[in-house]
């Protein structure tokens, strides 16, 4: 069954995951930066012995030890301030390592960057959802013959049918997973995505993720009223119901362009959207995971590598390699909550959801 997690379990290494990956959210608060470069030593070291081509550390962190890090040469490729929630000064930061690769490039950056910069000026996310094309509503809930349209939105991210079955039979009973979608006027799901919780050192962050659309009605602002109707559900459930402050994020697919639904969602990308000058990269996940998103390919040609290397790593490549995109991680601050997310506001969204 490959039902695809995206946030993984908090103080447990998973070694497998897709797309030849080790990842680790520690579930403690790093103060010391010793602590921090044991940790990743670790995992780096173990990811190579088992030969996983990519190693990712998640670990909230004081601004003392970020510092230090950066001293040090090791600089977190994400980072989330947890001010922006009103968590104090402690930030999430995320580690990454790819083997063997030339990840410095990332070819979409400029483009992205530029977009971030310029003054958009969208309608508010509650006002998003009000111009569906006529017969199209917003659910959060799934049928047992939704199975062919959510795999053909979902499969893009290495989804096989049998986990899109399973989760419909079991989404509603796991309190850690949301779902938002669009039917469209025949009552199929058109556009849909998910959010999944995740909770280490007292953060409770939630991924927003699988933004999906069928090629037939994209640009019709469907994926942006699903992931409204998603933040909505996300926020009551969190912030107004068990009054915790939820880090929401997303990892944008920065080939498909999956930010301008986040921003037009009230995400922003942290230290970017603010910041002139920019030249190198920054909140940016470099060749993480495929996805079949009908964008060309990436530069990673498999073959080029050494022998050694194809046969320490083959496993890792069993996947579409060429694919593997780069993602810029946005989050929702707790401004744009208060902004655009206020019980009323929420409420008037909940409203639009037909069942």
């Amino acid at each position: 069954m490959a039902e695809i997690s995206s946030t993984g379990y908090a103080g447990i290494t998973d070694w497998n995951r897709s797309n030849g990956r080790a990842y680790l959210t520690l579930d403690r608060t790093v103060y010391s930066p010793t602590d921090l470069l044991t940790e990743w030593s670790l995992l780096t070291q173990g990811a190579e012995d088992r030969g996983r081509r990519r190693a990712v550390l998640r670990a909230t962190c004081s601004p003392e030890v970020e510092l230090e890090l950066g001293y040090g040469g090791l600089r977190p490729s994400v980072i989330l301030p947890l001010s922006q929630i009103g968590l104090g000064n402690n930030k999430v930061l995320v580690f990454e390592h790819n083997e063997a690769e030339n990840i410095s490039f990332v070819p979409e950056w400029d483009k992205v960057y530029s977009y971030w910069k310029q003054k958009k000026i969208y309608p508010p996310p509650h006002d998003q959802i009000k111009h569906l094309p006529e017969g199209f509503h917003l659910t959060n809930k799934l049928m047992k013959n939704d199975i062919d349209d959510l795999f053909e939105l979902w499969k893009p991210f290495g989804w096989t049918k049998e986990g899109v079955d399973h989760f419909i039979q079991t989404h509603h009973e796991r309190p850690e997973i949301w779902f938002s979608a669009i039917r469209d006027s025949q009552g199929k799901v058109a556009s849909a995505c998910m959010g999944e919780a995740i909770t280490f050192d007292g953060v409770y962050m939630v991924e927003a993720t699988e933004f999906g659309t069928k090629t037939e009605y994209r640009s019709h602002n469907l994926c942006t009223a699903a992931v409204v109707g998603l933040i909505a559900q996300i926020v009551k459930t969190a912030l107004y119901t068990h009054y915790q402050i939820p880090l929401i994020i997303s990892e944008f697919n920065m080939s498909s362009r999956s930010d301008v639904v986040g921003r037009k969602s009230g995400m922003t990308i942290p230290g970017v959207e603010e910041t002139e000058g920019l030249t190198e990269p920054l909140q940016v996940l470099r060749r993480n995971v495929a996805v079949l998103d009908g964008c060309g390919p990436n530069d990673v040609k498999y073959l080029k590598f050494s022998p050694e290397y194809k046969k320490k790593y083959k496993d890792s490549y069993r996947n579409p390699h060429r694919y593997w995109r780069n993602f810029i991680v946005g989050m929702l601050t707790q401004e744009s909550i208060n902004t655009n997310y206020s019980p009323e506001q929420i409420d008037a969204i909940m409203s639009r959801f037909i069942n």
